[in-house]
């Protein structure tokens, strides 16, 4: 199947920011501290919102230092035990607006109704286990807000 460039440039982008941030996360806590608490103020302040057609709560994942991810769902469809959402992701480096795109996961439950695996559609990693621990409790939490929406 061949891949249009600009997916090209995606799927290089978001791996990009996933070794960003498993490099740089835990050797630079202290060095820009002002900058990242105004990141995180300001940032965070967008995981109150909420869609209206899904009323689920958007969240934020970190990608280093000065960078974070909003993950706003737009979309869900399937039904258990896979339900497919579909996100509008804006990328924010220094507290601007630097790239928005859609990404597509799949959650997978068990029949106990726990979440067992999340993964981008089309790849085989599990975000549960890939991501570092702060994205995989974001993942989990609203795996859980999706079985009571």
């Amino acid at each position: 199947m061949k891949r249009s460039y600009k997916s090209n440039c995606i799927v290089l982008m978001l791996f990009s920011v996933v070794m960003v941030a498993f490099g740089c996360d835990s050797g630079n806590r202290g060095t820009n501290s002002n900058n990242h608490k105004k990141l995180q103020t300001s940032v965070l302040t967008k995981q109150v919102k909420t869609t209206e057609d899904t009323k689920l709560s958007s969240f934020v994942l970190s990608c280093g230092s000065g960078c974070a991810m909003t993950y706003t769902p737009e979309s869900i469809t399937g039904k258990l035990p896979v339900l497919i959402v579909q996100f509008k992701v804006e990328m924010f480096v220094d507290e601007e607006l630097t790239d928005t795109y859609n990404e597509v996961y799949e959650f997978s439950y068990n029949s106990s109704k726990q979440i067992e695996q999340v993964h981008m559609q089309g790849k085989n990693d599990n975000v549960l286990k890939t991501l570092m621990p702060n994205a995989q409790r974001s993942f989990r939490k609203f795996a859980e807000e999706l079985l009571n929406r």
